[in-house]
């Protein structure tokens, strides 16, 4: 499973409620550490290694930490954990062949604080490790990991799927709106680019799920055609822009999701400091998190200029723009005078 180290991580928000201050959620999970010799899962610190599952019995040194905040990036003081676990797993070995061997695995979680408790930041979307135990279901081993060790001392805590961070699904359009015309989303944030979008269309009962890769804007034919026809748009490779506190250009790139997780794409993401691993990844699920996520929330909903009138009158424009082209192209068909001849009517229903 992925960690922070990981090139393709994703990030998964949750809310954790609990009575524990934050130092006391460190001390709890310090007191429960992986056993090699065992095999015992347990909590480690984040450090810029397990990229992926190996075959150790080495459960690591660095303890869970309480990281100071950043108020130059925004970011709060946060709680920084790993969960470390083993698996039985077969290998392939060049003179015995096929064989097993135990492989140590992990997964991170950020906790900090947040609206109606703490917002816990996990390094991966698999549901097995994070299922929504507020369903009736299974609780995922990494929830039941952390809510094991915190149920300690508040035997009322508990994780719920929903999050601060999620936001309305009519804001993708919105991004897009504001990435053609270059405006501030908040606090002299913009949109710079959207890298690709989903585009899933209801035909009948059967939903066509597509993906539109490439530079996405409000010219593009085929993001018109998916615009003009109703579909639902989503996830989204979009670039946030601002200056970092030294005034140069930074760029923080992923492709958001409407729950507010994120696959975070950071070899397209820029600061100003030299970042690699999982420095460079933790920047970029912090700006996410912290920063933009919540700008994309709120700016969507306060942005007074963007109501249904406003939305439903770009879509229009966007339908006629798209009947104009659609009817130019139609026209230049080497066909087109023949087909006329024979009776057809580009104006008839």
């Amino acid at each position: 499973m992925p960690t922070f180290a990981n090139t393709q991580v994703h990030m998964t928000p949750q809310t954790l409620t609990t009575t524990l201050q934050l130092n006391e959620i460190v001390d709890l999970l310090v007191a429960r550490a992986p056993d090699g010799s065992t095999r015992t899962r347990g909590w480690r610190g984040i450090t810029d290694d397990l990229e992926r599952p190996v075959i150790s019995d080495d459960a690591g040194s660095a303890v869970p930490e309480l990281w100071a905040a950043d108020p130059a990036y925004q970011v709060p003081e946060r709680v920084a954990a790993r969960l470390v676990w083993w698996e039985k797993r077969a290998v392939e070995n060049l003179t015995s062949g096929s064989t097993e061997a135990w492989f140590k695995d992990g997964v991170d979680v950020l906790i900090s604080k947040a609206s109606g408790g703490y917002l816990l930041l996990w390094s991966t979307n698999d549901p097995r490790l994070i299922k929504d135990p507020t369903r009736r279901q299974t609780v995922g081993s990494a929830v039941d990991a952390l809510l094991t060790a915190l149920r300690r001392r508040d035997s009322g805590a508990n994780i719920s799927s929903s999050s601060v961070l999620s936001f309305d699904r009519e804001a993708y359009l919105w991004l897009t709106n504001a990435a053609e015309t270059k405006k501030d989303i908040g606090h002299s944030v913009t949109v710079t680019k959207i890298a690709s979008m989903g585009t899933n269309e209801l035909n009948g009962r059967q939903q066509l799920t597509n993906r539109l890769n490439g530079e996405v804007n409000l010219v593009r034919t085929s993001f018109l055609s998916a615009l003009g026809s109703g579909a639902e748009l989503g996830p989204a490779d979009v670039e946030f822009t601002e200056r970092g506190p030294n005034g140069r250009i930074e760029h923080t790139t992923a492709r958001i999701i409407v729950s507010g997780g994120a696959k975070l794409l950071a070899g397209d993401s820029k600061y100003e400091a030299l970042l690699t691993g999982v420095f460079k990844r933790l920047r970029v699920a912090e700006r996410l998190a912290y920063r933009y996520l919540p700008l994309v929330r709120d700016g969507h909903i306060d942005d007074t200029n963007w109501g249904t009138a406003e939305r439903d009158l770009l879509i229009l424009e966007k339908q006629v723009l798209l009947v104009k082209e659609f009817r130019r192209r139609a026209k230049l068909n080497a066909q087109y005078p023949a087909w006329v001849a024979a009776g057809g009517d580009i104006d008839s229903d």
